[in-house]
């Protein structure tokens, strides 16, 4: 009974961040439920309340049940957050693809939640992307393998707004290009964050799904 206790007992794990996500959306919520009838407006009041509440002590009790912390080393559970894996094909070589991928700074042309991506070096990007409650987030990012026309993978550094990483796979079907995209990223507020997003039909997966269908469109109108 005692360890069940110690684990129970409040400590604080998550980083600044999170905390300050927590807080903000947790606020919203709360507001937002006083405009709300019925279900609805205790469910967001409650929600509300209890981001609130983890982001004004710093303690996840779900981090905590799971040994996840934000505070210390890096998570590497990857078990935890949002997994995104799409396969689809595009009407162009294989070439012009990887090529317009490979130009980071495109990507915000497409993706809708990213504003903009900046090239620091031949393997290092900037990342700033929008949050909830018209917040921002940004972070570095690293190339950590790549074969030209065929694979990109890269992480995110240390310190990260959003903790991520990916791998994009580029084939040639006889002129198509079968693209294969594997995502994992921890969205800010963590599990709450990722709640509160399918809450406002802001799906994290969908939204992504949509973000690559632009990027076919896109490179089959300029084609």
């Amino acid at each position: 009974m005692s360890r069940w206790l110690y684990m129970l007992k409040p400590y604080r794990n998550l980083g600044d961040t999170e905390r300050l996500l927590s807080g903000i959306a947790g606020t919203a919520l709360i507001l937002g439920s006083l405009r709300e009838r019925g279900t609805r407006g205790w469910f967001l009041a409650i929600f509300g309340y209890a981001l609130y509440l983890r982001g004004f002590t710093g303690n996840s009790k779900l981090y905590q049940l799971l040994g996840h912390t934000r505070v210390g080393p890096p998570l590497t559970d990857e078990a935890y957050g949002i997994h995104v894996h799409r396969t689809f094909l595009i009407n162009r070589p294989v070439a012009d693809v990887y090529r317009a991928w490979r130009n980071f700074e495109n990507l915000p042309h497409f993706m809708s939640h990213l504003e903009r991506v900046t090239v620091l070096s031949p393997l290092r990007s900037r990342w700033v992307a929008k949050a909830p409650a018209g917040l921002h987030v940004t972070w570095d990012a690293e190339i950590v393998e790549e074969k030209p026309n065929a694979l990109i993978a890269w992480r995110s550094l240390d310190n990260a707004d959003v903790d991520n990483a990916g791998k994009i796979f580029f084939r040639d079907l006889n002129g198509v290009t079968e693209i294969e995209v594997m995502l994992h990223y921890s969205p800010p507020g963590g599990r709450p964050g990722a709640a509160l997003a399918r809450l406002f039909q802001e799906e994290p997966t969908r939204q992504i799904e949509l973000d690559l269908l632009r990027f076919k469109h896109m490179m089959e109108v300029a084609g």
